[in-house]
């Protein structure tokens, strides 16, 4: 989760950043810095050097010009544990991005030199709260980025030992927000269990397994804190499947919620042996398509999860699915695809949507509105598009249970 919104931070300071036009100074207008060594200092992971180069630079053209420059070196700083340096460039930062780049900064910071990292956490819990409206509800709406904040502020208080204030501040935020945030509830757990809060932490453990909110890391946990709390002879077997049925519960009425009715667009696509596959053809099965690129790290994380899948529906002729690589970046995308499949062992069906050329744009995917990778795409028997599910679970158990639910959905004719 973090990941993510540190991703999207990175993408809006980076689309702001280098939209800005370089200044003039009043005297004299200063020499123009190409895009490419910029693009080189930035590429550059030890900070030191970046740094080096960096002033080497500034003697020869304005500060207005480097701009994203800076918040690499914010960020690689922090990265580093070195918070006066992080600090220095971070003021450099222009004023649009800054208050961005510091939230992400701070948070990489807290990985690397956590004490620096505890006051100004603290701070930002204080100044990202949001302010209950004078006519609005009595809670105010708290934001994912305010949670994430929160509870890293939490998991840095345990890294830095103090494990009482850890679980005074987090216990706190629980019992005024509720247990709804599985980003607060991770931190939640994790203090319970560094606190041997055992019979406090399963239930809120219980509660993130089966909305399938969880961790893997404190999935990992789940059967040993279970026996800790009711003794070593318990069924924990037992107890799993009932939480199972629950999930299983759980998700039919959220995939229900989720399902739509928009008419698939139709297309031919070749798979890696040259044969040609048209949906229309597939009329009468349930079809999931899987868009992914060789070069999309959260696609290939999916691919253990998205097998056992393939392995579940393998002998079931009313279920297809199909790998359609797409958006690809490669000259020979086909021999890519394939020797990763193959590498792999993966028994995938495998279609080629390819790029074109002139648009930049691979036509299947557009035609689905697909912008992001991995995109799931699941079609009922009739040619209706009823589910698109954007990311992939990191658990492959789980996984399974989210695309099996949807299946099983359509197969009722629902």
């Amino acid at each position: 989760m973090k990941k993510i919104l540190l991703s999207a931070l990175y993408l809006f300071i980076g689309v702001a950043a280098y939209s800005q036009q370089p200044t003039q100074n009043s005297g004299q207008q200063m020499p123009k810095i190409s895009a490419e060594l910029l693009k080189k200092i930035e590429a550059e992971p030890d900070p030191v050097k970046m740094e080096k180069m960096y002033k080497e630079l500034a003697k020869d053209y304005d500060d207005q010009q480097f701009g994203f420059l800076f918040f690499r070196m914010t960020e690689r700083f922090a990265r580093a544990g070195n918070t006066s340096k992080m600090m220095e460039y971070y003021n450099k930062v222009d004023s649009f991005n800054r208050k961005a780049t510091y939230s992400i900064a701070v948070q990489s910071l807290a990985v690397a030199n956590p004490k620096d990292a505890e006051p100004l956490l603290k701070e930002m819990t204080v100044s990202q709260k949001p302010k209950p409206k004078v006519n609005g509800p009595v809670k105010p709406v708290f934001s994912r980025n305010y949670q994430t904040t929160c509870a890293l502020y939490t998991q840095t208080l345990l890294k830095n030992g103090k494990d009482k204030q850890a679980y005074d501040y987090i216990s706190g935020l629980i019992a005024e927000q509720g247990t709804d945030s599985p980003i607060l509830n991770e931190a939640y757990i994790q203090v319970l269990l560094q606190t041997r809060r055992y019979a406090e932490a399963l239930p809120v453990m219980e509660k993130e397994v089966v909305a399938m909110t969880v961790s893997p890391e404190t999935k990992a946990k789940f059967k040993e804190v279970f026996l800790k709390v009711n003794g070593a002879n318990a069924d924990f077997s037992a107890y799993e499947n009932k939480l199972i049925q629950g999930m299983e519960t759980s998700l039919a009425a959220k995939v229900a919620e989720k399902a739509v009715k928009v008419a698939a667009a139709d297309f031919v696509l070749t798979d890696l042996s040259g044969h040609k596959v048209a949906l229309k053809d597939l009329r009468g099965k349930v079809v999931v398509l899987d868009f992914w690129a060789t070069w999309c790290g959260p696609c290939k994380a999916s691919f253990p999860g998205m097998q056992k899948a393939v392995n579940k529906y393998k002998n079931d002729p009313n279920v297809k699915f199909y790998f359609v690589h797409t958006m690809d970046k490669t000259a020979d995308p086909t021999a890519d695809a394939r020797k990763y499949i193959t590498e792999n062992n993966y028994s995938f069906d495998v279609l080629m949507d390819f790029r074109n050329k002139e648009t930049q744009s691979s036509a299947v995917a557009k035609s689905f509105g697909i912008k992001a990778i991995p995109t799931k795409i699941i079609i009922d028997a009739d040619g209706f598009v009823r589910f698109n599910t954007v990311g992939a679970h990191p658990d492959a158990n789980t996984a399974v249970m989210e695309i099996s639910a949807m299946i099983e959905f359509l197969k009722k004719g629902s």
